[in-house]
């Protein structure tokens, strides 16, 4: 599996208190107050699905409605294999 790691950028809070990353399969994610650099604490404040790279704040936690924030993240690159349905292995073809 290949690594990605991004910087952090900002993201805005949508209507239904998401963000939705263009990745998934996320290996670590870090998340701070776009204003003083403060750091948000999972569970706490925030619910990642890591398979799906959403991210909704906690009502009751630190993070506001609406609320601009920096998101430092890396995920792992999937890669997908298919088959063939043939009875009997085939012989490289390189």
């Amino acid at each position: 599996m290949t690594t990605t790691c991004l910087s952090p950028a900002p993201w805005v809070f949508n209507a239904n208190g998401q963000i939705r990353l263009p990745h998934g399969n996320l290996l670590a994610l870090t998340i701070t107050d776009a204003t003083t650099g403060a750091p948000y604490a999972t569970g706490a404040d925030y619910a990642v699905d890591a398979v799906s790279g959403i991210i909704t704040r906690v009502a009751s936690g630190g993070i506001g409605s609406g609320a601009t924030v920096n998101i430092e993240y890396s995920y792992g690159e999937t890669v997908a294999a298919a088959a063939g349905g043939g009875s009997a292995p085939m012989a490289p073809s390189n």
